[in-house]
């Protein structure tokens, strides 16, 4: 398979540090081009057995695949584990221009498969061959085989309990689970290293990552404003001469408080029953914690976050909320399911 990024998009910067939080939108192309198999060949191919091969299949007719030594390696998205350590008879993979899986796999080979009939290994004089062969086969699979994988790469440990809802693994009312690694072997021998994204959730994991720029950015700024007016201070008592006075150190402005669990799950219902057809345009909770934020019924930041995540994750387990993820709307039932 080959991966290449699609798009990149810096979602946090922390103001302290200047690390970032990026979104990385990957094409996964299940299919193997011939440059991408000569590759595979040249990076893996440490076996005397390895190489392309004429493969006769049992309904009859020739084609060409690629045939390597199993090891532990990475192919876009997918880990291929050793599931055999005799080194003197080992599994040899079969590499299709239609990709390694689906209808069109091969199932692993021994040494002694090789050598017989329905395996011949390529000649010099055939490369031209081969390579028209394998095009017209890659070609023929189309691109229905490609699909797109959605990552959070970078700095992931600061906002991990903010975006954890949207992301393979989550968080718990217990805390904050094992952060799901994945890494991605780029066509061009890059990689990229994350967290995979439910697309589904992707406009909750934008909310999140924002609503946390929002408030690292007005914290640095605070704080950069108190000692600013310290030191003013400290300035005008000094030229005035006036007897030093103890100076009270200025913070920004106290964090307000989480409601309940309780109030927070009926604030929700009131809001949604008081709307046109009990439906509000919401982004799953990240709708929910904007009308909550407002109404100063939930502190700045991560912890907030995660307490109208719970709060909203309860009423659909309850069965009160329709979420439509693509259209963009939350519906209360007059009647949970």
């Amino acid at each position: 398979a080959s991966v290449s990024v699609v798009q990149r998009e810096v979602l946090f910067r922390d103001p302290a540090t200047g690390t970032e939080t990026t979104y990385v939108r990957l094409l996964v192309d299940g299919r193997v081009n011939w440059a991408s198999a000569e590759q595979l060949l040249q990076r893996h191919g440490d076996h005397n057995a390895d190489g392309f091969y004429w493969h006769s299949g049992a309904a009859g007719g020739r084609g060409i695949v690629l045939v390597l030594k199993r090891q532990l390696h990475l192919q876009g998205l997918v880990r291929n584990e050793v599931d055999d350590d005799d080194d003197d008879d080992p599994l040899f993979d079969i590499i299709r221009p239609e990709g390694v899986g689906g209808q069109s796999q091969v199932r692993p080979v021994r040494r002694e498969s090789l050598r017989q009939g329905h395996f011949i290994k390529l000649r010099n004089s055939e490369l031209q061959e081969a390579e028209r062969a394998w095009s017209k086969l890659h070609q023929s699979a189309g691109q229905e085989r490609a699909a797109e994988e959605h990552v959070l790469s970078g700095s992931i440990l600061n906002t991990w309990a903010s975006v954890g809802s949207a992301v393979h693994g989550g968080t718990t009312r217990h805390g904050i689970k094992k952060l799901p690694l994945v890494r991605a072997t780029l066509s061009d021998g890059g990689a990229v290293v994350g967290v995979r994204v439910r697309p589904e959730q992707l406009e909750e994991v934008r909310y999140a990552l924002s609503a946390l720029q929002q408030q690292a950015s007005s914290s640095v700024a605070g704080r950069e404003e108190a000692k600013q007016e310290s030191a003013s201070s400290m300035k005008r008592a000094k030229s005035s001469s006036l007897e030093a006075q103890p100076q009270e150190e200025l913070t920004p402005d106290v964090k307000a408080e989480t409601a309940p669990l309780e109030v927070l799950r009926e604030r929700i219902e009131a809001f949604l029953a008081a709307q046109p057809g009990r439906t509000a345009k919401w982004q799953g909770w990240a709708g929910a914690h904007g009308l909550l934020s407002k109404e100063g019924l939930v502190a700045s930041g991560a912890p907030g976050m995660l307490a109208v995540q719970e709060a909203f994750d309860d009423l659909s387990r309850n069965g009160k909320l329709d979420v439509d993820a693509v259209v963009g709307t939350v519906h209360l039932r007059e009647k949970q399911k």
